[in-house]
Formats: C-alpha cells, structure tokens, sequence
C-alpha cells in the first residue's frame, strides 16, 4: 500500500512540474512575442519578467532590445541579461558600455560585473574615466566581481578619484581581498 501511494505522489508530481515548465514555456513566448509590441512599457514588462525567469531563450531577444530606440528598454535589457549570467551576452553588454543614455551604461556595467566573464575586464577599466560618478562606481562594484589580476592597479587610482562614493566603493573592492599581482604570483611560489 505505501509504494501504491508513493507511485500516485510520484506521478501527480511529474505532471505537475510538466504542467508548471509548460506553462514556463507559454510564458517565456508570450515575453519574447511582447518585445516586439509598439509600447515600451509593455516591452519593459517583458523584458523584467524575463530576467525574473532566467530562461536562456530570453537571452537572444533581450541583446536585441539592447538596441531598442527607447533608454529605458535598453536600460532594462542590460539589467535582465546581468540576471541571467549568459556569456554570450558579454560581448553585446561590452558595446552598450558606450550607449549615450548613463543608466544603460550604468546597468551594462552591474550586468558584467554579474557575468563575470574576464573579457569584460578592459571595457570596464576604460570606463573609469566616464564623467558620470555613479557610473565609475558601479565599474568598480563590477570589476570587483570579476577578479581579474589586471584590475588592482586601475581600483587602486579609482581610490584616489574626485568622487567620494568611487573612493569608497573602490577602497571597499581593494579591502576585499584583491592582492596586487605581484603580492599574487609571490604568494603562489611560497604555497607550491
């Protein structure tokens, strides 16, 4: 009787989750059918419910709307591709770096930091010397995540930046146990 019953919950629950990823799936459509829809606020909707999602065939749609005519689609697009972490969305995050709107760039810059891929490690170091502090600030949070050796010199002139919130953040990014690589390749030859 108890593996009777066990057999009916074990089925009741694979068609349950076959009918909650279907539904998943009608959805994602219906999000990507809706980045094509003339109203931007209804192209935003679709584009935050597909980073909310993380469903790898959102990834596509959402570089394309990082070329939407409207700021805030594109500021949209970077935020739910950062969501996601799917390196093919490196390269097109890397070109909206130099969009004109600085929320777009501000949100490329959260959404590399996210993926962490080391490729976006130079565009991002580039952009330290963007005009907008907030923007710098958010380059130093997302070079902070990736890691990369080549970021302890350019965290360490950002410590020194006219902006006190880059200071700080880049301070905090320093303090966080980033080593600068010649402290990194001495302290790999002493543990070998």
């Amino acid at each position: 009787m108890k593996k009777l019953t066990y057999l009916i919950v074990l089925c009741f629950s694979v068609i349950s989750l076959g009918m909650v990823s279907h539904g998943q799936t009608d959805d994602v459509g219906k999000y990507i059918a809706d980045l094509k829809s003339p109203d931007a606020n209804l192209r935003m909707s679709a584009i935050e419910a597909l980073g909310a999602v993380k469903d790898p065939r959102g990834v596509e749609p959402l570089i394309a709307a990082l070329k939407d005519k409207n700021a805030h689609v594109r500021y949209y697009a970077a935020r739910s591709l950062g969501f996601i972490k799917d390196p093919d969305a490196v390269e097109p995050l890397i070109i909206a770096l130099k969009d004109l709107d600085p929320t777009v760039r501000r949100n490329a810059s959260r959404a590399l930091g996210q993926i962490k891929d080391p490729q976006a490690v130079d565009p991002l170091i580039a952009l330290l010397k963007d005009t907008d502090p907030k923007i710098r600030v958010e380059v130093v949070i997302a070079l902070s995540k990736i890691k990369d050796f080549r970021i302890f010199d350019p965290l360490l002139a950002a410590s020194k930046d006219p902006d006190p919130n880059v200071r700080k953040a880049a301070i905090q990014a320093l303090g966080g146990g980033l080593l600068p690589p010649s402290t990194k390749s001495v302290k790999n030859t002493k543990s070998g």
